[in-house]
């Protein structure tokens, strides 16, 4: 068992007190191989059919959502990370029975659930796992894992984002990532979009944020600026994902906050996965999993 104390370093010293506890579970995760040398991640298929503002089927194979149990509807992206688990963004949970979550993986038109045949999978949710740093005022560590009942099987069409451990010390400024989505961010009420979109972003200086958002940049934020969309079907808690220019692969190094804003004129400001204490973070939930960095 390992257990890790993560204090906010504004906090003032003083006495805290926390609690243990243990629940059964029905079923048993194995011990898997982490970070084999062969591991495949990032992977983005060539050769299906797609345009400018819409992914082909299963392009991304990384690409998941989350189902809301009680009404059967997409409410938030997610990016699988490993074979248990999948990132999203904290304040996804908010207003959700954290007990009827479903992970949707392999899946492409929204309009009806499954309808992609065997490659979609709707997997229980049975833990969440909340960044003991977020602070749902300010949006800050706007990060959450969630950890699938069953196993998520890996194939040409679903499979793992690579985690961002070689790039913690780069800033990204300047790069283009990709977000996606079906429009189910919890922000300017757009509908849900039938199929999975896509846009691009550019990393800017975090001062083209300070204006727009004072009090809730911290280096743990991404600023980006809009460069290509077409529509605002982006996802909150949706991956932010950069392609790694020496292998290829994408990475996700960051999630969409609810601070995505689709006009140009405006920038958004994001959670950067890409530092060391959310790795760290990351790496004590999927302690003896399978996991890509």
């Amino acid at each position: 068992m390992y257990i890790k104390f993560v204090a906010k370093h504004h906090s003032k010293s003083g006495r805290f007190v926390c609690s243990l506890g243990a629940k059964h579970i029905d079923f048993w995760i194995p011990e898997t191989v982490m970070n084999p040398q062969s591991c495949e991640c990032g992977e983005q298929n060539q050769e299906v059919y797609t345009n400018e503002k819409t992914a082909g089927v299963s392009e991304y194979p990384l690409i998941a959502s989350l189902i809301d149990g009680k009404t059967a509807n997409v409410f938030c992206g997610a990016t699988i990370i490993g074979k248990h688990h999948a990132l999203t963004a904290a304040s996804c949970m908010t207003g959700i029975d954290q007990f009827q979550i479903s992970l949707l993986v392999g899946d492409h038109d929204m309009t009806s659930i499954g309808s992609d045949g065997d490659l979609a999978s709707l997997i229980m949710i049975t833990e969440v796992y909340i960044h003991p740093l977020f602070e749902s005022s300010s949006f800050a560590y706007d990060l959450a894992i969630v950890e699938a009942h069953e196993v998520i099987t890996f194939s040409s069409k679903v499979g793992p984002a690579c985690l961002p451990f070689k790039h913690v010390y780069k800033d990204f400024v300047g790069d283009t990532i990709k977000v996606f989505g079906w429009g189910t961010a919890k922000f300017n009420d757009h509908p849900v979009s039938g199929n999975l979109h896509k846009s691009q972003l550019k990393v800017v200086p975090m001062k083209q944020c300070a204006e727009t958002y004072k009090n809730e940049i911290d280096g743990n934020s991404l600023c980006t600026h809009l460069t290509k969309v077409n529509s605002c079907p982006v996802d909150s808690g949706g991956p932010l994902l950069w392609s790694d220019p020496s292998t290829g692969r994408l990475n996700v190094i960051g999630v969409v906050s609810n601070r995505f804003d689709c006009a140009k004129s405006m920038p958004s400001l994001h959670t950067r996965l890409a530092t060391m204490t959310n790795l760290e973070w990351i790496k004590v939930i999927l302690t003896g999993q399978y996991y890509c960095s």
